[in-house]
């Protein structure tokens, strides 16, 4: 099959000078929520709403992939999965004869890693034994372990939507419970966040491993933005994938993602929102009997690496097996900054679809079956127009920042003829918006660049 590429129009233009808008009370801040400040730090946002007997609570940490160092990336991630692993009494039947079985497992994994970093001296069947070794220490120890009970202990009481995420800057934590089982969550959540026990921490991380193939290495659209977001950001964290450096994240261990742990998932980097059906007292009651006494940790350190502007059009191109895409952005400036509103309103308009018109042929097409599986519209094409290579392209500065600026980008595609395919938005989990048009296979060797031709 012929290797077609993936075009990336990456970079961005400086943003015409704009007023900022004119500060406003918005709508969330009119709401009666009620604020308590524990004396740790810990930070509780009550909202009482009786629509529905039922109660929301979102736990938000100060603590993403830009507060990784070097060597650890995908760490912030990766102890996202190990806190759905249970404590010291969940998630056990033995909790000290699992703990006496963990230095020998990080041991093993520590030869794993110094076979792995030889690189291109690696014995490959040395390699092939300590990972063998490390998986039977490993199984060894999940005799004592009781697998998914914290999930059993929450779906038996009724709660849903249960997952969490991790960004750049912050890493979630969300699930719903009846009202009457709120209590559940003040218990579980204090118990996770002061005695997480990092179990199976080395098969979870080959499944953070596969998470990356599946999400990146496999697939065009996570290759290219990784790439895009890279040469946005060439100083500044934000250009390092959330997911982590393939060799990072086969590399680091217990003992890091444990130094992680204790310097940022601290109650002072912590903001706690529960909305639903509640009694506001009961919760800030239960709040300081199961929070209050956590430690407070160090101050949040903030990234002091500023992105430098950037002085011209920077464009990648990345080669891959797979319908042509185009990215564009923009760097903007913070998501606190008074635009922020407007530009992301901005980027839902230019990402979107728009029907045909005499001076607008952006198109992409639709087979039937793509119609019927991806929801596509049918749309017809512009007539004349050959197949075309996209390659992206674009330029920019914004100023320097601590927390320099997220990007908004849009994408275009053009297509002949209704052959295999399909538009959609799609909005990355980072700091940057990008929209990604898939056309049809095939085409030549014209270029898109990011302006209408024709």
């Amino acid at each position: 099959m012929r290797t077609l590429p993936l075009a990336a129009l990456a970079l961005l233009v400086p943003l015409a000078t704009s007023v900022p808008l004119h500060a406003q009370e918005s709508p969330g801040e009119k709401l009666p929520v009620v604020t308590q400040v524990l004396p740790n730090g810990m930070t509780f946002l009550l909202l009482r709403r009786e629509d529905a007997p039922t109660v929301a609570f979102v736990t938000h940490f100060r603590a993403g992939g830009v507060d990784e160092w070097t060597g650890i990336s995908g760490t912030a991630h990766l102890f996202e999965h190990m806190l759905f692993k249970g404590t010291r009494t969940i998630g056990t039947k033995n909790y000290d004869a699992e703990q006496a079985l963990f230095p020998r497992i990080d041991a093993a994994a520590d030869s794993v890693t110094a076979e792995f970093r030889k690189g291109a001296l690696t014995d490959s069947a040395q390699l092939k034994r300590l990972r063998d070794r490390l998986k039977q220490l490993e199984d060894s120890a999940r005799q004592y372990t009781v697998s998914n009970e914290l999930w059993r202990i929450l779906t038996e009481n009724g709660a849903q939507n249960l997952n969490a995420s991790t960004g750049n800057d912050l890493t979630n934590y969300f699930f719903s419970l009846p009202a009457n089982r709120a209590k559940l969550w003040f218990v579980l959540e204090s118990d996770r966040i002061r005695n997480p026990v990092l179990r199976e921490f080395y098969s979870e991380r080959e499944v953070v491993m596969e998470e990356r193939r599946l999400s990146i290495e496999t697939q065009p659209f996570g290759m290219l933005y990784e790439q895009f977001v890279a040469t946005a950001f060439q100083a500044h964290p934000y250009g390092r994938p959330v997911v982590g450096v393939a060799s990072e994240i086969q590399a680091v261990n217990r003992h890091a993602a444990l130094e992680y742990y204790h310097r940022f998932y601290a109650p002072n980097n912590a903001v706690v929102a529960i909305v639903g059906d509640i009694a506001v007292d009961s919760m800030k009651a239960w709040a300081s009997q199961y929070f209050a006494d956590i430690p407070a940790g160090e101050p949040h350190r903030p990234v002091v690496t500023q992105e430098p502007p950037q002085r011209g059009e920077r464009r990648i191109e990345v080669q891959f097996d797979a319908n042509p895409i185009v990215m564009i952005g923009y760097h903007v400036p913070s998501a606190q900054h008074a635009d922020a509103p407007a530009l992301a309103v901005l980027s839902q308009i230019v990402t979107a679809w728009r029907r045909p018109s005499a001076r607008s042929w952006h198109r992409a097409s639709c087979t039937r079956a793509n119609s019927r599986s991806r929801g596509c519209p049918s749309r017809p094409t512009r007539p004349g127009k050959s197949n075309r290579r996209c390659t992206t392209s674009s330029s920019a500065s914004s100023a320097s920042r601590p927390r320099p600026s997220s990007c908004s980008g849009s994408a275009i595609r053009s297509t002949r003829r209704p052959t295999s395919g399909c538009s959609r938005t799609s909005a990355s989990p980072s700091s940057c918006r990008a929209a990604r048009r898939c056309g049809p296979t095939g085409g030549g060797r014209s270029t898109i660049r990011g302006r209408r031709r024709g």
